[in-house]
């Protein structure tokens, strides 16, 4: 089992009862014992299909080379709970198995009250539509802490479901070459997909948008989810032909990808209330974000009420085309972009397409947005709306967008729908008035309302970064930083005495997964956690 887990395990503890049994499975066992610990189950479709409401399967360390069907419900104070037993690897993995239309290797098909946990699921296929994890028509579902790899179609993926948390998994080539998106989430509602790391999907021949909501989903929250080297879109909200809604989208950075974020209504459902707030898109193919008319250009494609506030969008494009922000939807209604950065984008910063699509300056509420680097953009409304200045991030070519406290952004923002945190977790304002962009500048450091003297190691419910090979911190002068494993061992202690930028670079032998921050300072303690991926 991979230490990734552990976050959620912590988090979720209290809400996991054990009310009922205990089974064991092990790749030593046999699905005529009775699955104790002494006498362990062979497969894990056995436990599936012989649990109750209430009980926890362990699984053993191994290779289970089968799909599992998870159809017995559990109730809201009985989860049937699957997890691998203690620190135990534990790899469900599909080479042999062949799946069928819509197949998956774990499949939550019909059921409730359900939660898996802690899996590397892997080579899902061959049918296009074949997904790492599914849930169909599922309620009340738990899917945290796996990692899926090589799935055909979607590493994980919710279908007509409601109450479903996607919570802290890895999701690696995913669509390799078949349809759907790395994480889709399809005619479901109350669903929460948070803390993923989708990174490398596969070709993007017929699918492979890293995170989708879509197709008639509503009341959805995407939020601190890293998006890496995709070959289709980010982050992508479309209704296609069923109305959507009430979609918030935000602490989430795509890097890499075809596009950072776009916003449709391909076959013309109607995509309304859709917030999309302190995100940060860099080095993207095309767009950082965009309001798009795509696919059938003989129908209405209707959005309303769409809010784009607080973002950053830096960097992305290429020789061909490349966009901060772009508009292209004539059917839109009620957009507000605001308080956004969107610099060194490589053909214009920020576009409204009123000459050659017909978009409506009427129904586009623009203001206090930063530009700068290159071309501005177009029509002159719009940029006229902007402020033009250098962003003056803290380290712009090692992707570090911070403000520097002579940035243009700084006081420089609207508190209007404004929100009240920035990625970080940094409340705002810090100064006299709302930043623009994805963050907050702290005067003299990191700033929290986490003023905590306790030194006994916690697990912070606030700020996460996830980071890969170091971890570049801003520290005021006197900062002192220590870093625990989730057992409480420390494994760092360092004293900075001036201001500056300091970088953590774990040991090799240290393994993915959550480690403790606590960093103290004249302003007082925070804690924080760092999820390590190698």
């Amino acid at each position: 089992m991979s230490n990734r887990r552990i976050l959620f395990l912590i988090a979720m503890s209290a809400l996991i009862t054990v009310n009922g049994e205990v089974f064991y499975v092990s790749v030593n066992g046999d699905d005529a014992n009775d699955g104790s610990f002494s006498s362990p189950w062979r497969t894990i479709s056995h436990a599936a299909e012989n649990v109750s409401a209430g009980d926890t399967v362990m699984v053993m360390a191994g290779t289970y080379s089968e799909q599992v069907f998870f159809t017995v419900s559990g109730s809201a104070d009985n989860y049937i709970v699957f997890m691998p037993y203690q620190d135990d690897t534990v790899i469900v993995d599909g080479s042999s198995v062949q799946l069928n239309d819509w197949g998956a290797l774990l499949y939550i098909y019909y059921a409730d009250y359900i939660k898996i946990q802690g899996f590397r699921v892997q080579n899902a296929g061959p049918d296009f539509n074949a997904a790492g994890i599914l849930a169909y028509h599922a309620n009340h579902i738990f899917i945290e802490n796996h990692h899926t790899y090589n799935t055909t179609s979607s590493g994980i993926g919710v279908w007509y479901s409601n109450d479903v948390k996607v919570l802290n998994n890895e999701v690696e080539l995913a669509c390799n070459d078949g349809e759907q998106e790395c994480i889709s989430v399809d005619h479901s509602g109350n669903v929460e997909v948070a803390y993923n790391y989708v990174h490398h999907g596969g070709p993007g021949t017929r699918g492979g948008e890293g995170i989708d909501i879509k197709n008639g989903s509503h009341d959805v929250i995407v939020h601190h989810n890293r998006v890496f080297r995709t070959n289709r879109i980010g982050i992508y909200i479309d209704a296609w032909d069923t109305y959507t809604y009430n979609i918030e989208v935000f602490q989430n950075r795509v890097s890499y990808c075809s596009d950072g974020f776009a916003i449709s209504s391909e076959m013309g459902g109607l995509l309304e209330n859709v917030r999309i707030y302190n995100n940060i898109a860099d080095s993207n193919g095309c767009y950082g974000i965009v309001v798009t008319n795509w696919d059938d250009s003989s129908i209405s494609h209707p959005m309303q009420n769409i809010y784009i506030i607080n973002n950053t969008f830096h960097g992305n494009g290429g020789s061909d085309w490349g966009v901060g922000i772009s508009v292209e939807n004539p059917d839109i209604q009620n957009l507000v972009i605001r308080n956004n950065i969107s610099c060194y984008n490589s053909h214009y910063q920020y576009v409204v397409e009123t000459e050659d699509l017909g978009v409506p300056l009427s129904e586009i509420t623009s203001d206090h947005n930063l530009l700068y680097g290159g071309e501005l953009g177009f029509p002159d409304e719009i940029v006229d709306s902007c402020i033009v200045g250098d962003p003056s991030f803290v380290a712009m070519d090692t992707g570090d967008l911070h403000l520097t406290a002579n940035s243009a952004a700084v006081d420089s923002g609207s508190p209007l729908l404004a929100p009240s945190v920035d990625f970080d977790g940094v409340a705002r304002p810090q100064g006299n008035a709302w930043d623009i962009g994805a963050y907050e500048y702290a005067a003299g450091g990191i700033i929290s309302e986490d003023h905590t003297t306790n030194t006994d190691v916690k697990t912070p419910n606030g700020r996460v970064e996830i980071f890969h090979g170091e971890y570049v911190l801003r520290c005021k002068p006197r900062t002192v930083v220590e870093i625990y494993g989730v057992s409480g061992k420390k494994l760092v202690h360092k004293e900075i005495n001036e201001a500056g930028l300091w970088t953590w670079r774990p040991h090799s032998d240290l393994p993915t997964g959550i480690y403790i921050a606590k960093i103290r300072s004249s302003d007082g303690a925070m804690w924080m956690k760092l999820i390590y991926l190698k």
